[in-house]
């Protein structure tokens, strides 16, 4: 069965190459996403409109198949960072799928499109799911696919190949130098979670952040929490904090609640009761100064012979050889991005800002994972991606 499976996940991660391609067979609408019904499917459409879902089984073999489509919703401008919000709330925490084997992101009509897939097991069902979401304009279209079997790979196929969303304006992805200025909000509560990724020598993380007025955001946005509230960024997908019992909660509304327990000052247990899973509070990163040379390559990247991507000085400047810097403009959009060039940084909010020499402004996320008992002492994360700092 799991051999079976496996050729399952193969098969999805070809046709998630596929989704939202143009095809002349779409011939009827769900919000965003035009499609093609599979004949002989049992069609179900959600009281509320927020989903619309076919499923097919054979009850000799007790193979099944589900599809999903979900109505847009506002998002962020990351693709990839829509995508893990998504991933979490419809693959990961009803299915207990795995960490998603990703597929190249691609652009189709404007929509930048992510597609990621894995084995689940929960309770006696076990299977491969692939979620596929489309990211343009600040909102985000989903498709979730469900099978148990090799036996509806043409069906499935079928409906994949059918799928289109609507063209919208490309985003760029250069712009020409700025100077807007980056305005403090807020100061955030960030956690994070992590575990070992199989077969490497690194983690991987989780974050959520959480605002002194008790809002919250269950993935942090590639651009960092420097000035982000629901006030300026309400595209992205806020939830609430409240405490029940002795219980925290993270209430997403249409997306559901995410559960914690306090064990310890700064750590919670994930879901309660967990004896393995946690999340730990980060300490504040406020006015850092860094030193060194970093790579994302691997903790001996230079003894491998690579170059530094990123070299930090305590005086507050740096060189950027390789490292991707993002621009956006006051209201979270994505206006370019930036790989090369120095200047002066600064670290406030989770979120180390680049002031390049040629005027331009930019932006990543930052965390220390050292900070409430992560795993790489010699580490920074810009984003979700550990830089190792060169150790001779």
């Amino acid at each position: 069965m799991i051999l079976r499976l496996r050729a399952v996940l193969g098969c999805f991660a070809v046709a998630g190459c596929l989704l939202f391609a143009t095809s002349a067979r779409a011939a009827e609408t769900f919000d965003a996403i035009a499609f093609s019904a599979p004949s002989g499917w049992e069609r179900f459409s959600a009281p509320d409109g927020a989903t619309l879902r076919f499923t097919k089984e054979d009850q000799a073999t007790g193979a099944f198949a589900m599809i999903t489509l979900y109505r847009s919703v506002a998002a962020g401008s990351q693709s990839k960072a829509n995508f893990d919000t998504a991933w979490a709330e419809l693959a990961r925490k009803p299915l207990d799928a795995s960490e998603p084997q990703m597929g190249p992101t691609k652009e189709d009509n404007g929509w930048e499109i992510q597609t990621g897939s894995a084995l689940f097991k929960k309770d006696r069902l076990s299977g491969v799911v692939m979620l596929v979401t489309g990211t343009a304009e600040n909102k985000m279209a989903s498709a979730l696919l469900v099978t148990n079997s090799t036996v509806f790979q043409t069906e499935l196929g079928g409906f994949v190949a059918s799928l289109q969303l609507p063209p919208v304006a490309k985003r760029t992805s250069s712009v020409p130098a700025t100077t807007s200025a980056v305005v403090r909000g807020e100061t955030p509560e960030v956690w994070y979670a992590y575990r070992a990724a199989p077969g490497s020598f690194t983690y991987q993380f989780t974050f959520l952040a959480v605002l002194p007025n008790g809002d919250v955001l269950g993935s942090i946005p590639s651009e960092g929490m420097l000035g982000v509230s629901r006030a300026t960024r309400p595209q992205y997908r806020w939830g609430r904090r409240k405490t029940a019992g002795n219980e925290v909660q993270f209430d997403y509304g249409e997306f559901g609640v995410t559960r914690m327990e306090p064990v310890a000052d700064g750590k919670m247990s994930y879901p309660p009761g967990s004896k393995s899973s946690f999340y730990y509070r980060l300490k504040p990163v406020d006015g850092l100064r860094i030193a060194g040379e970093f790579a994302s390559d691997s903790p001996e990247w230079h003894q491998k012979g690579k170059p530094a991507d990123i070299v930090f000085r305590a005086d507050g400047t740096f060189i950027n050889n390789s490292v991707m810097t993002e621009i956006f403009d006051g209201s979270g959009k994505q206006l370019g991005t930036k790989d090369s060039g120095s200047g002066t940084y600064e670290i406030q909010d989770f979120t180390i800002v680049f002031k390049y020499s040629d005027g331009t402004v930019a932006r990543r996320a930052f965390y220390l994972s050292a900070n409430g008992g992560g795993p790489l002492p010699n580490a920074i994360l810009m984003g979700s991606y550990p830089h190792y700092l060169r150790k001779d």
